[in-house]
């Protein structure tokens, strides 16, 4: 007989209390007055659907954590962080399509902060991150992580809202937005730059004229541009020409564990790159980001257009990007990044 579902939900709840410290398998039989027979009949349940991962710890018992959480590689399974943009839609479905012919299952998290992601990465409780190129390079244990790919440039924009008068702009920090502003101060004067919880609550308080300006990406951007009472003043392109944006990165310890996955993924992404109509897959995270990100499935395939996709990594991109920063980095500390080796 299967375990009610109700004490499924338990068992989850205390495990995504506990995050990446996990639970002990006897704590569940203490905590939830269930015999030790229930209980295990419940996490092996679990375990066999990919839910949970458990392992035996010295001298005590059995440790179960979430697949989500678990600090470590899980066998058939493959963790991505990302933030809120529709950017990472054509990467995703690379690596969704590699999980697809291997039978892997995919477990994608959203962050609504890129060090949110590299905190996890370097935790090990994902396998992948799609974030600002700039966020892997400033991070202090850069030389911990490794970009497998650039994603795209273009796709992120400053619009105004003419009826707020003051000096203020939304924008993200340690992102390609904090650049887009920067560079937007040149041309339009100092401003008073106030930080965004995430894209939906950045979108409000602009749309209800706490600030003048927005630094935001796509699909927002697409969204902002259909609204007559909003002036798009400032591109992507207009500060940082072709550079990449975001990139799909993880550490090198996982590389070097997952070498082959990798590849597979990089072939993966320069077929659709260089084929973005290929509707099967593309079709399917269409509607994975309309939903995840509440935006109409016509707004994600028009903001799709604002974006130039990329595939590989290069040293030129990091160089480039360190040198509109003004901060210098060793030859050997780029390379190391973008080695697959």
């Amino acid at each position: 007989m299967k375990p009610p579902l109700h004490l499924k939900d338990e068992i989850r709840s205390i495990l995504l209390d506990r995050g990446r410290e996990g639970y002990l398998q006897a704590d569940f039989h203490s905590r939830m007055g269930f015999s030790k027979s229930r209980v295990s009949e419940i996490l092996e349940e679990m375990l066999g659907a990919g839910d949970i991962v458990i392992r035996k710890e010295a001298g005590r018992s059995n440790r179960a954590w979430l697949s989500q959480y678990y600090p470590g590689r899980v066998a058939g399974i493959i963790r991505v962080g990302m933030l809120p943009s529709v950017e990472y839609l054509y990467h995703l479905a690379a690596i969704k399509d590699r999980c697809r012919r291997h039978g892997d299952k995919l477990l994608v998290t959203l962050y609504q902060r890129s060090a949110d992601i590299l905190e996890n990465l370097l935790a090990g409780t994902l396998d992948f991150g799609f974030s600002p190129l700039v966020s892997y390079i400033m991070h202090p244990e850069n030389k911990s992580l490794r970009i497998i790919s650039d994603v795209a440039t273009g796709g992120s924009s400053i619009f105004e809202n003419p009826s707020c008068l003051n000096r203020k702009i939304i924008s993200s920090e340690f992102s390609s937005m904090a650049l887009l502003t920067k560079a937007f101060e040149k041309v339009s004067g100092e401003l008073e730059v106030t930080g965004s919880g995430s894209a939906g609550s950045a979108l409000a308080a602009f749309l209800r004229g706490e600030t003048r300006y927005i630094a935001i990406w796509e699909p927002f951007a697409t969204q902002l541009r259909d609204n007559a009472d909003i002036h798009e003043v400032f591109r992507f392109s207009d500060a940082m020409d072709s550079m990449p944006c975001c990139c799909l990165g993880t550490t090198s310890i996982r590389l070097e564990n997952m070498l082959s996955e990798v590849q597979e993924i990089l072939s993966n992404i320069k077929r659709i790159a260089s084929d973005q109509k290929i509707e099967g897959t593309i079709s399917e995270q269409v509607k994975f980001f309309s939903g995840i990100l509440e935006v109409d499935k016509a707004v994600i395939r028009r903001s799709l257009s604002q974006y130039s996709f990329l595939s590989g990594s290069s040293a030129d991109s990091i160089a480039r990007l360190l040198e509109l920063i003004g901060i210098s980095m060793s030859g050997d500390t780029i390379k190391a990044m973008v080695s697959l080796r």
